[in-house]
């Protein structure tokens, strides 16, 4: 701020209170102008409030002593005292005519004439009829008299007769020009308006506002104790405030004007005074330019010389400093910034640019933020806006490694020292610790990890081991422990020396862990010796699945010197949590126990601690083994299951169901299938199958029957990305056309990502596909999913049709899901109907079409093939 301005402020002060002061004076005079016309107003609704509630009152009263006249009560028209009745009325003011009247309408005494023409006018009154009916005294809102032909308001008496009934009315009319009306107050501006408003809001008298107003009115309601009426007194703000703008207005200009006066006179002031401060100040502002050798001659008054001198001392001080600083800065190792409070740099050293990749001019006036990851910048505005409102030095070492980001993208971890300067801002000083960071990570990893393999090694297996053993604890599920040791390794570093025998181990660690895949925990526990942790052993062919992976690693051709290739083979030992062991160490011992009998017995074998588990593992490993065999020798084949029409018999498609032949006998499928599953080779056994009923269908095409395939999809094949390919890949094999396959896919298929399943399933649809539901009505979301997913039919689970002939409420389920399905436009398939009671039922309920051994079994292709050629493809009856 200028001396100028700042004697500007001081003037601004002094009279700003004086202001103030008078602006409140002026406030205080309007608003008790304003009380006052407000009190007028008030005093103006009360009077009139006061008056018509007194003339309202002397008629009730007259109408009350008229009524309960005899005369009155009598309702003889021959006996009418219209003397009587005229001075009655000279009690109640206004009031210009009484009128009794039957409980008819007809009227037995008027102290004015009634002609013919009034007398129907009075029956024709629309407000006769609530006249009549009155049960106590009452003002009426205007009406039109039928005798004078005058607005009035009307006061009902009721007249009771002999049997205590209502016989009449009496009524005294008042015209409005006579109500009572009262004087405004002379200090009221003339704009003012008043209204007398009936209960409906109509206006009985009054005066309106002279001029039409859109503004804000000053308004006075009071209720009548009389009537349902207000009264109501206007005036419009506008008015009000140019009475105020009148009074007020001189004392408004005069205010102003001493206002401007006194500005005036403080420029000038300061502009006659200030020449020797403005060259003062000229000189400053050079200095700061950079002009840093520029030194003031001192001049003007003796306070001014003064303080040029001591300026020009300061000077000679900061340029010693100066250059001080400028040689620490440049010779410094570490990165120094200079950084203000708003993040800009200042200043930086030379390490400090090229640590973050820049030059010193380059990095110079950017906001700090450039050397900070994108992800942490929010953070770090915040915290920086808190250092600034409260600085604190902080020592390196004392805060966390920190990131940073180098030009080219590239990351660079740090370590700051924060310094708040005396101007303002803060100094920081940067280390690069990426090197040492590095150096650290590498350590950590050697004293973890094996440097041959980069598997963990036995201390990183144990901390695994220890947490497996935790989590299986707490689920009390089963753990397993496998040890691998390779057979005869001696022989591989005693032939081909010992780096030979270093790349075969590296090679069998990576093919072992590529096998399992992400989430195992592999280890090189020493030598030629590797572990496996198995969780959830008890799982069905988890623990066969993965003995299986690792004979298969360990029956793999190895990469040898000189490109020769060899199997090593191995010896496996399992040790059971916690069957064998109860901790991580004794179940290592157990493991490695195992091992040495799995050597000693049969090199090449699997051999559990305890005998008790051998036989239903090795069970399920010779399953796997025979299975895998089938499937290369192409043995498994294809039968198949009819659906036929309910309405018709006729056979409209057939289910595709996996056969295994062995024997002279057939394994079953609940039996192989999971094993297939967990072992990865369901995905081999239904290409095959496939292929073969593929072929089948074909055939039965080119011989004319015309009939649809259903495949059963699972879970993984559904998920898997190369699904819809290699469909339409065996397809296209075998002629066909994807009209003719119905694709059965089940509820845990769709489980997860939803909008990728519903858009593979319009996939499928586009290219021709049918699609059905599997197994409905068992799974928690069945009935979201048939609005969810773009479905064509839907196969009603067995457990439905089972308890149709034994369980009333299952027949009633089942019948909404067919009716539902229905107006869905779905096809509904019956599954599992094995007696001739449940196909009746179906048939009852609408449903399109059925499968099971009531109908048919499941047959080889040859078999149906010769059913169908035979006529079986009939109606039921005829079958």
């Amino acid at each position: 701020m200028t001396v100028s301005q700042h004697i500007l402020r001081t003037l601004l002060a002094i009279l700003l209170p004086v202001a103030l002061a008078l602006a409140w004076l002026l406030y205080s005079g309007w608003q008790a102008q304003q009380a006052a016309v407000q009190g007028q107003l008030e005093a103006l609704a009360l009077q009139q409030q006061t008056l018509l509630d007194k003339q309202l009152a002397q008629g009730r009263a007259v109408a009350q002593a008229m009524a309960a006249s005899s005369w009155a009560q009598a309702l003889n028209p021959d006996d009418c005292p219209l003397a009587d009745m005229r001075q009655a009325l000279l009690g109640a003011y206004g009031f210009t005519n009484a009128v009794t009247l039957s409980q008819r309408g007809e009227v037995v005494c008027s102290v004015l004439p009634v002609d013919r023409a009034a007398v129907r006018r009075v029956r024709q009154l629309p407000q006769l009829v609530s006249l009549l009916a009155q049960q106590q005294t009452a003002v009426s809102d205007p009406l039109q008299a039928p005798i004078s032909r005058r607005q009035v308001i009307v006061v009902s008496s009721p007249l009771q007769g002999r049997d205590g009934r209502l016989a009449g009315q009496l009524i005294l009319a008042l015209e409005l020009a006579a109500l009572a009306q009262a004087t405004p107050p002379a200090g009221l501006p003339p704009s003012l308006g008043w209204q007398v408003l009936a209960a409906d809001g109509s206006v009985i008298l009054g005066q309106e506002l002279p001029v039409a107003t859109t503004g804000d009115l000053l308004r006075v309601i009071r209720p009548l104790q009389q009537a349902p009426w207000q009264v109501q007194v206007m005036l419009p703000h506008d008015t009000l405030y140019r009475l105020l703008w009148q009074q007020g207005q001189p004392l408004a200009l005069a205010m102003l004007g001493a206002v401007l006066l006194a500005l005036l006179a403080g420029w000038l002031l300061a502009r006659y005074q200030l020449r020797s401060i403005r060259a003062l100040t000229d000189f400053v502002l050079r200095v700061g330019r950079g002009e840093a050798s520029l030194r003031i001659r001192p001049q003007g008054p003796a306070e001014l010389q003064l303080l040029g001198k001591e300026i020009n001392r300061m000077l000679d001080a900061a340029d010693y400093a100066e250059s001080r600083y400028r040689l620490l800065f440049a010779a410094s190792t570490d990165g120094v910034l200079v950084v203000n409070a708003q993040m800009t740099i200042l200043a930086v050293n030379e390490q400090g640019a090229s640590m973050f990749g820049y030059s010193v001019d380059e990095l110079t006036g950017l906001n700090v933020d450039v050397l900070i990851p994108e992800a942490a910048r929010a953070a770090h505005r915040h915290v920086a806006t808190a250092y600034v409102a409260m600085p604190v030095s902080r020592a390196m070492g004392h805060r966390p490694t920190l990131r940073g980001v180098r030009r080219d993208g590239s990351e660079v971890l740090v370590q700051i020292t924060l310094s708040p300067l005396p101007a303002g801002g803060v100094a920081a000083i940067v280390r690069d610790v990426s090197e040492r960071h590095q150096m650290q990570a590498r350590m950590q990893w050697l004293a973890q990890y094996d440097t041959l393999t980069n598997l963990p090694n036995r201390a990183l297996l144990a901390d695994r081991l220890e947490q497996a053993l935790r989590r299986a604890q707490f689920n009390l599920a089963p753990l397993a422990l496998l040890l691998v040791g390779l057979d005869h390794f001696r022989l591989i570093n005693d032939t081909w020396g010992h780096s030979q025998g270093d790349r075969v181990l590296a090679q069998f660690g990576r093919q072992l862990a590529e096998a399992l895949g992400e989430g195992w925990t592999v280890a090189r526990v020493g030598g030629d010796e590797f572990a496996v942790v198995v969780e959830d052993a008890a799982e069905a062919h988890q623990l066969p699945g993965v003995l299986e992976k690792v004979r298969q690693v360990l029956l793999s051709p190895l990469q040898a010197q000189g490109g020769s290739r060899l199997v090593v083979g191995g010896s496996i030992g399992v040790a059971l949590f916690p069957d064998d062991a109860a901790d991580g160490g004794e179940l290592l011992k157990a493991a490695d126990a195992a091992l040495e009998q799995a050597k000693l017995q049969q090199r090449g074998g699997v051999r559990f601690y305890s005998e008790q588990h051998t036989p239903r593992y090795r069970q399920e490993l010779e399953l796997e083994a025979a299975l895998r065999e089938a499937i290369a020798a192409d043995v498994l084949v294809p039968y198949f299951q009819p659906i036929v029409e309910v309405a018709s018999g006729k056979v409209a498609c057939v289910e595709v169901l996996v056969r295994w032949p062995q024997a002279g006998s057939m394994v079953a499928p609940a039996a192989f299938l999971p094993v297939a599953e967990a072992a990865g080779l369901l995905p081999g056994v239904e290409q095959q199958v496939r292929r073969k009923a593929f072929a089948a269908l074909s055939d039965w095409q080119q011989a004319g029957l015309s009939l649809q395939l259903s495949l059963n999809v699972s879970a993984a094949e559904f998920d898997s990305p190369r699904f819809v390919d290699e469909l339409a890949a065996l397809v296209m094999e075998a002629g066909l056309q994807p009209a003719m396959l119905v694709l059965e896919i089940t509820e845990g298929a769709v489980l997860g990502n939803h909008d990728a399943a519903r858009a593979r399933m319009q996939q499928l649809q586009a290219a021709g596909y049918r699609i059905a539901i599997d197994d409905f009505g068992t799974g928690y979301s069945s009935l979201s999913y048939l609005h969810a997913y773009p479905f064509d039919r839907l196969k009603l689970d067995r457990s439905f049709v089972a308890r149709l002939s034994s369980d009333e409420r299952a027949r009633k389920v089942t019948a909404a899901i067919i009716a539902m399905a229905h107006e869905l436009g779905l096809t509904v398939i019956a599954e599992g109907v094995e007696e001739a009671a449940q196909l009746a039922m179906l048939q009852d309920m609408g449903c399109d079409q059925a499968q099971g051994f009531h109908l048919y079994r499941p047959l080889p292709a040859g078999e149906l093939g010769v059913l169908l050629q035979a006529g079986a493809a009939t109606t039921l009856a005829e079958a």
